[in-house]
């Protein structure tokens, strides 16, 4: 996760990094409290507001990995 300070408000970005399974890899990001919005479908993330994330990643057999996060003010 990198953090940036961009007028005044906190983005960050993160970058996954996916060992295993079959390439291509779908990325999907949903923001809680969102209704689960989708916000994004590429594996760098960048410009994220502070906010609970889900990031769902299928490989190509459809396995698919579920990582939760949350970026929080420093």
């Amino acid at each position: 996760i990198i953090r940036k300070t961009q007028f005044g408000d906190l983005y960050d970005s993160i970058n996954l990094q996916v060992n295993g399974g079959v390439k291509p890899y779908i990325y999907i990001l949903l923001k809680e409290n969102e209704k689960n919005k989708i916000i994004n479908i590429e594996s760098d993330l960048k410009n994220l507001p502070i906010g609970k994330y889900n990031i769902i990643v299928t490989d190509q057999t459809a396995s698919v990995e579920i990582v939760s996060l949350e970026l929080k003010e420093l």
